[in-house]
């Protein structure tokens, strides 16, 4: 390079004089010197660029950790400030739920003992008031019906079953209730299944008194059926319902011992549509889960079986088994209809035939 300075600062030549060589080696000399030139300035530029660039990204970089900076302080605020009105929200809705849960309690507390209260003035057993035409063009007589009797019902219309009060020469001493419409009414029921209110695997003095509730379930007591049955002629319906299907057994000449006997059961002859599944206990005594009557030397029946039954080694029906029971042979059984199976619904009800 320093060569080819000394050259252009060299007084003038007569290039006329040069010769085709030395011109085209001064050009290529001139040339690698202009492209020298460039790629230096090129590198120059480069290096600007980079220095410039990374002067701009340390600014940038500069700018978002203040902008992090002041969102994260400012987040922060945010978060405890809604923190702390989340938990004071908190303490409101609880003092609320108390209030409420408060209010609520009193208020049931309340309604249980207005219910009570209005229970308290109302009979156990309400007679339930039956309207009945009298002879043609006559007035309509309201009355509730004194005694249960086949075609007693004629008279009145509406009501299936009615409320018998006990009178003082009546049959029984407690209320009871009279179907006064099947095959013309008169039927006193002894056994009413229908919703499972009420548990049916209770013990002898429960069986011996009866229990229940004359609007839902009930056994009316073995004690008051024997005073029925021991005297005059008596028949027995047994009503059975199974997956939708209603059936009847009726059987003569029933009748029911004394506890001395332990309520030994007598049945006559069958007929109906629900088949004979109580004639094999005929003659037997009755069980329950507290006083085994049963055949069987390993078990108590009623036990075992949830009920309390005449109970033989053990039994081809059990309908004060255990209610909807899914155990085979627990539930409402009555096995000519229902198999091992539970019926949805069952009455046992008995009409005096003869005095």
């Amino acid at each position: 390079m320093w060569e080819f300075e000394s050259k252009i600062n060299s007084p003038s030549r007569d290039f006329s004089q040069s010769k085709p060589v030395d011109i085209l080696h001064n050009n290529k000399t001139l040339l690698e010197f202009l492209e020298s030139t460039r790629r230096l300035e090129h590198i120059l530029e480069d290096k600007t660029d980079l220095l410039s660039s990374l002067a701009t990204s340390n600014t940038k970089t500069q700018t978002c950790e203040k902008i992090y900076q002041f969102i994260t302080e400012n987040l922060t605020a945010d978060i405890n400030e809604i923190s702390n009105g989340s938990q004071a929200l908190n303490r409101v809705v609880e003092d609320q739920m108390i209030e409420i849960n408060d209010s609520f309690n009193t208020f049931l507390q309340s309604l249980e003992e207005s219910i009570n209260s209005s229970l308290s003035m109302t009979p156990s057993f309400p007679p339930k008031l039956v309207s009945a035409p009298g002879n043609l063009g006559g007035d309509i007589i309201t009355e509730s019906p004194k005694v249960c009797k086949k075609n007693e019902g004629l008279k009145y219309k509406g009501e299936k079953y009615v409320e018998i009060e006990p009178v003082e020469d009546g049959l029984l001493q407690v209320p009871y209730l009279c179907d006064m419409i099947s095959d013309g009414g008169g039927w006193i029921v002894i056994q009413h299944r229908a919703t499972g209110d009420t548990d049916f695997f209770l013990g002898w003095e429960d069986y011996k008194e009866g229990f229940g509730s004359l609007d839902t379930d009930f056994w009316l007591g073995n004690d008051n059926i024997h005073a029925l049955t021991s005297s005059g002629s008596w028949e027995l319906n047994v009503e059975v319902k199974y997956k939708g299907d209603t059936r009847e057994a009726n059987y003569k000449d029933f009748s029911l011992g004394d506890e001395d006997s332990n309520y030994k059961l007598h049945i006559g002859t069958y007929s109906g549509t629900a088949g004979d599944s109580l004639s094999r206990h005929d003659g037997h005594p009755f069980t329950t889960k507290d006083k085994d009557n049963d055949e069987s030397d390993s078990r108590n029946c009623a036990s075992t079986f949830e009920g309390a039954w005449w109970y033989i080694n053990c039994h081809d029906s059990n309908l004060n088994g255990k209610w909807m029971s899914i155990t085979a042979h627990h539930g409402l059984m009555w096995r000519t209809l229902t198999d091992s199976k539970s019926a949805t619904f069952s009455e046992m009800k008995i009409r005096q035939v003869a005095p």
